[in-house]
């Protein structure tokens, strides 16, 4: 039952769900959640409960990615008291609903185009050159919240159309500011 904003944020390789909502009133802009493990994992990276005694009376995704090595990266459970909406993300899910997911690019493979540090599923969770996760994201996300004008490294987001969504914008290697770890 917690209430959580997120903005500009990173949640990868838990190993099990990397974002567990169970109950509460949760805002998403500008996140990744990814879960690449080289170990058979049955949970999804987002996971969704809610009840009568604890409902999610808001769950908003906006201009995230949302992707993993799993077939289905979204799970939701107690549709009746899971109130929950994903806008403009980058989501490995198979879905066809319109009710819950709105302007989304679903991916059925792993094609977000992370930048691959070695084979073994280590991700810097910079998007590349060809992701699929550029030029999706809703532009005025970026007026309503001006938090989420700049990214998590302190590039600007403002590329002159729809911003890339996740937490880094891509930006050519010339041009980067990265922030140290």
């Amino acid at each position: 039952n917690a209430r959580i904003k997120a903005y500009n944020s990173v949640f990868a390789n838990g190993g099990t769900s990397n974002v567990a909502l169970r109950g509460g009133d949760y805002l998403f802009n500008f996140c990744t959640i990814s879960n690449y493990s080289s170990s058979t994992r049955i949970l999804n990276s987002l996971f969704l409960s809610g009840s009568e005694t604890q409902p999610i009376t808001a769950a908003n995704f906006n201009n995230c990615i949302i992707n993993g090595n799993s077939f289905n990266e979204i799970k939701a459970e107690g549709e009746d008291f899971c109130q929950y909406h994903i806008d403009h993300c980058f989501v490995k899910e198979t879905s066809n609903d319109t009710i819950h997911f709105s302007n989304c690019v679903h991916e059925k493979g792993n094609e977000v185009g992370f930048t691959l540090i070695n084979k073994e599923y280590f991700y810097d969770f910079h998007i590349d050159s060809t992701s699929k996760a550029r030029n999706i994201g809703d532009s005025t996300l970026v007026v309503r919240f001006p938090e989420c004008a700049t990214d998590l490294d302190a590039n600007p987001r403002d590329n002159g159309g729809k911003p890339d969504v996740g937490a880094y914008t891509y930006i050519k290697k010339e041009n980067a500011t990265k922030r140290k770890r």
